[in-house]
């Protein structure tokens, strides 16, 4: 199995890599998946359903993961040097500073 095979099984204690705006992070799926709401989540977390199980009344499936970059890691493009605040987030469920929280819209972090 490849390390871009381990970073893609569904094991919420598994180690995955990301590289975001070119700095390279490694976290656990659980730590992405942390807020059901984000995007992380719907990206990242385990436990998705897959199109064909879904019911008439339920949401639609979660979007697929980004595409990974030539090292298997998944590419989001985003500024690197701020995502290390994302997952700062994610581990203490508080944001350092107030107005960082305005940049964060696009994960879907609420705060």
């Amino acid at each position: 199995m490849t390390d871009a095979d381990k970073s893609s099984s569904s094991s919420s204690g598994e180690v995955v890599e990301l590289n975001v705006g070119g700095i390279v992070y490694a976290t656990s799926r659980l730590t992405l998946s942390h807020d059901p709401d984000s995007l992380l989540a719907k990206w990242f977390g385990a436990g998705g359903r897959s199109a064909d199980s879904q019911a008439d009344d339920e949401p639609p499936p979660p979007p697929p993961p980004p595409a990974r970059d030539s090292h298997g890691r998944y590419f989001i493009d985003r500024d690197g040097t701020l995502f290390r605040f994302v997952l700062d987030l994610r581990h203490s469920q508080r944001c350092p500073w107030v107005g960082l929280t305005h940049g964060l819209g696009w994960v879907g972090s609420s705060i």
